[in-house]
């Protein structure tokens, strides 16, 4: 699917997106859809706008936002404009509604950027992203060997988890399960998101009861041969709140994701774990 995706930016925004080094897979590593990308390449440089979009399992409607950003030597500065609010349309503000962007200046220690609205209006700004030196450093190729160890040991770890948090309730509806993994297979790193039911206040397997089913979606990720180890969780203990987990990508030593309501996030992997 990646590759899939990096095809289809390279035919909407041409090959010098592959002059900005790791620029193609921060774009393809991303869940928004992407208005539009501009590329300095002498200057290891970049523009993007993202539209992204969020909504509620309860009763809010669709929120909007532009997220306005820049790139350079695999770090990253954005900001977000909301232009459609999620329950009021009267905050709607749809001058925030960005198509393209435009790099006007860069320099050792800021980006300077235009971003265009769809009416064609013109909004100034800065980004303060310095540049860094960074050695030249070779990614270290994989054998199909140990390609397979490490997702034998991935596989592994998952069903191990899975089996730990087994909650088997007889008022329960659903089982705990893996809900979605990824494995960056070079960097010997992969995560995935625990789906459990943790609790409910139904009487009988009939009812519903007052709060409803009580869900957890837990972020875990494993390194090397290590055990995995949880870095996050998030807890729907109403029916009206979702806790849902969403499009996992591994980037610069991240994980990110998207949460039910359409937020990003953005955690640490550690460079030392602790066994679960």
């Amino acid at each position: 699917m990646a590759e899939n995706k990096k095809e289809e930016l390279l035919k909407r925004f041409g090959s010098k997106l592959e002059e900005v080094e790791g620029l193609l897979d921060f774009l393809a590593s991303q869940s928004h859809y992407i208005e539009d990308v501009k590329v300095m390449p002498k200057k290891q440089s970049a523009a993007y706008v993202l539209d992204k979009h969020w909504w509620s399992s309860g009763s809010g409607g669709i929120g909007m936002a532009s997220i306005v950003g820049v790139y350079r030597d695999g770090q990253i500065d954005s900001r977000s404009y909301t232009y459609r609010d999620q329950y009021n349309p009267r905050k709607d503000d749809w001058s925030l509604y960005y198509k393209k962007v435009k790099i006007v200046k860069v320099t050792s220690e800021i980006i300077s950027i235009l971003a265009i609205n769809r009416d064609g209006d013109k909004d100034d700004m800065t980004f303060y992203l310095e540049a860094k030196s960074k050695p030249e450093t070779k990614r270290p190729r994989i054998s199909q060997k140990e390609k397979e160890t490490f997702e034998s040991h991935v596989k592994s770890e998952m069903k191990r988890i899975s089996d730990a948090y087994q909650h088997n309730h007889p008022l329960f509806t659903r089982q705990t399960q893996i809900n979605e993994h990824i494995i960056a297979h070079e960097l010997k790193i992969a995560a995935f998101v625990l789906f459990e039911q943790i609790d409910t206040d139904r009487c009988t397997l009939e009812g519903s009861g007052w709060l409803g089913d009580q869900y957890r979606n837990s972020i875990w990720v494993i390194k090397n041969k290590e055990q995995a180890i949880q870095l996050f969780e998030d807890h729907a203990y109403t029916k009206q709140r979702g806790c849902d987990i969403r499009g996992l990508r591994i980037f610069e030593g991240k994980i990110f994701a998207t949460n039910w309501e359409g937020k990003d996030l953005i955690l640490k992997i550690l460079n030392k774990t602790k066994n679960k």
